[in-house]
């Protein structure tokens, strides 16, 4: 705003607080409108923030309950876990099993005999068989060493198979060959193939016929009631369908060492799911409440109170979670023991889930997670409203847009008011002149009244 010091001195009359007052009153109640409006429009935004999140926790939460294939899973328990332990898919069927590990699967491992570190062997080629893969290694004056030979085996981009290693034990320096994996299928053989076996340097002492077994080369083998099975892994995966049986122990009492092995619906996960999903649920039911909270005549309201938006998420999940399923012996959410208060919040009846789970369990995922399911259903109303593209973030750029347009009002306010401070002042410069020309008239009047009056005397 202008500042002129001398406004006033010809009338006397305060003029600079005049115009300040005068465009205080012009000023100040736009500027509370716009600070209310203001006000306002941050807290809607943040509101819709709020609840942008709470949607988009209730939309993770159906992961755990949309999936139906998560209602067919089962759980796979080892009797005794120093033996073996279990998991299952769901293509494993219920039911029990007794398991014996009669054996381990192991790592082939062959050791040369001693070997000089800093001598030169032979020259020529090893062709080395890890079960079916092979690969062969030239051998020549500039890796024949035993760290040349060793790297030249672990580098070589066909091996596959194995891995050499320089070991000094009590006796001295070997390579010692071992397979990556297990079982006979992947038994290590060597042919070395000596250019000169003459010249004192004999590559032949890496063949296979000259390096000695540092393990008994064995295969897994278990006895799934009482039936045979060897495979070349500690893994097994085909024995039972739908259960993989990771072996940790063979029996070392010699014959009959079992253990159970129970296959069963994985009930456990499937309470937590549906009481994960309630809570979050609830917790999405609480934050809207709260939002769109009415606190009486004359008390300040929720952000959203009356915000045709929330009124129309709400009302599109509670349809969501009434609509009955067709086709699916357990229809709706309340057969499910899940019922809704006066609150909106969901109740969970334990027992009645126990219930469902244990005589209708497959039918909890069509109820939930089929095509018509409950989940899939909430899903498209939350997707529908949450993210970048999302009616609520439609609504947040709109109030975004709005707080931008009150600062175009502001400075737009602050240029029309200065323009008319200015014309205050102008005018009342100019009253001032005035009255200043009248004061200087009337005291010459008075001053020629006086002198008439001298005169007179």
């Amino acid at each position: 705003m202008a500042t002129i010091s001398t406004l006033g001195v010809g009338s006397g009359i305060d003029i600079r607080s005049l115009v300040d007052g005068l465009v205080s009153a012009e000023r100040d109640p736009k500027v509370a409108r716009f600070d209310a409006v203001e006000a306002d429009t941050q807290a809607g935004i943040s509101a819709f923030g709020t609840l942008q999140s709470a949607v988009g926790e209730l939309d993770d939460a159906l992961d755990d309950i949309s999936d139906l294939s998560d209602f067919k899973r089962r759980t796979a328990t080892s009797g005794d876990e120093e033996f073996f332990t279990a998991s299952a898919s769901g293509l494993a069927v219920s039911g029990n099993y007794s398991i014996e590990v009669v054996s381990l699967a192991n790592n082939d491992k062959l050791s040369t005999g001693v070997l000089s570190t800093a001598g030169e062997l032979g020259t020529g080629q090893l062709q080395i068989n890890v079960g079916s893969d092979s690969f062969t290694i030239d051998i020549d004056d500039t890796n024949n060493t035993l760290a040349g030979i060793q790297a030249a085996i672990n580098s070589d981009p066909n091996n596959k198979g194995l891995t050499a290693s320089l070991v000094t034990d009590d006796a001295g320096a070997k390579l010692v060959f071992t397979a990556n994996d297990t079982g006979t299928d992947n038994a290590i053989t060597i042919t070395a193939t000596d250019d000169d076996a003459g010249d004192g340097f004999d590559l032949a002492q890496l063949d296979s016929a000259n390096l000695t077994p540092l393990v008994t080369l064995t295969d897994a083998v278990i006895k799934l009631d009482g039936l045979t099975i060897t495979q070349s892994s500690n893994t097994v995966e085909d024995a039972l369908e739908g259960v993989t049986i990771n072996l940790l122990k063979a029996n070392e009492l010699g014959a009959d060492e079992t253990n159970s092995l129970t296959v069963a619906l994985d009930k456990e996960s499937i309470k937590n799911s549906v009481n994960s999903f309630v809570e979050a649920y609830n917790s999405f039911i609480g934050i809207s409440n709260e939002l769109s909270k009415f606190n009486g005549a004359g008390a300040a309201n929720g952000p959203l109170f009356g915000d045709s938006t929330l009124r129309t998420l709400e009302t599109q999940l509670r349809r969501a979670l009434t609509d009955a399923v067709p086709d699916n012996s357990i229809g709706n959410l309340t057969e499910l023991g899940i019922s809704t208060d006066e609150n909106g919040l969901l109740q969970l009846d334990d027992a009645k889930l126990n219930d469902a789970i244990e005589n209708d369990f497959e039918a909890i995922g069509g109820l939930l997670s089929g095509e018509d399911g409950i989940a899939n259903q909430l899903r498209e109303v939350t997707r529908n409203y949450k993210g970048f593209s999302g009616i609520i973030q439609d609504r947040t750029n709109t109030l975004t847009d709005q707080l931008d347009g009150i600062g175009d009002d502001r400075r737009e306010l602050k240029t029309k008011m200065e323009a008319f401070e200015i014309r205050l002042i102008d005018r009342f410069i100019i009253m001032d002149q005035l009255v200043n020309s009248m004061k200087n008239t009337g005291d010459f009047v008075l001053q020629q009244l006086g002198a008439l009056n001298g005169d007179e005397k």
